[in-house]
């Protein structure tokens, strides 16, 4: 076998090599994404069964489960305006909650924004939402992506920060 020969296949296997390396640490970054996903989703409510990592992921604020003096709202419906940065600027939206024995029975939420990415992500965010507050106690509320929005959750989370505070007995 020839130098020249030699070199080629000395060179073929350096490539089969390093591209066997970068296949396999992209695998295993992805086996890794998955188990964080999966994680994440283990970790959500109970009665998050129904719940698809992609379409909402809900994260809990307390893992305590029974009643907390601290914890403890007053009934009535309560509003607030919640902002977030997006790639337009500073976004907001407006929520509304309506509390009994501590339990969030209704919400609404309006639409403030003024870039027209952000008002389609928040139209799907407003779309959606609701199944994962209603019925939870509000202690515990806390959205991550809902319906492919990453971002209005943050001002939803925002706001519903301002209502408990509000509501505390």
């Amino acid at each position: 076998m020839s130098n020249t020969q030699r070199n080629a296949v000395i060179g073929f296997v350096v490539v089969l090599v390093t591209s066997l390396l970068v296949a396999g640490a992209l695998v295993l970054k992805q086996k890794q994404t998955t188990q964080t996903a999966q994680t994440t989703v283990a970790t959500q409510s109970t009665d998050s069964s129904d719940i698809s990592s992609d379409s909402a992921s809900i994260i809990s604020s307390s893992t305590d489960s029974g009643s907390d003096s601290s914890d403890v709202y007053k009934d009535g419906t309560y509003q607030a305006t919640g902002s977030y940065s997006s790639p337009a600027g500073t976004e907001s939206i407006g929520i509304s909650v309506t509390v009994q024995d501590d339990v969030v029975t209704a919400t609404s939420a309006t639409s403030q924004a003024q870039d027209n990415d952000s008002k389609a992500y928040q139209q799907d965010f407003i779309s959606a939402y609701s199944s994962y507050v209603v019925g939870k106690k509000l202690s515990d509320i806390h959205l991550g992506v809902v319906a492919g929005s990453s971002l209005t959750p943050n001002g939803f989370n925002q706001a519903l920060e301002t209502i408990k505070q509000q509501a505390k007995a």
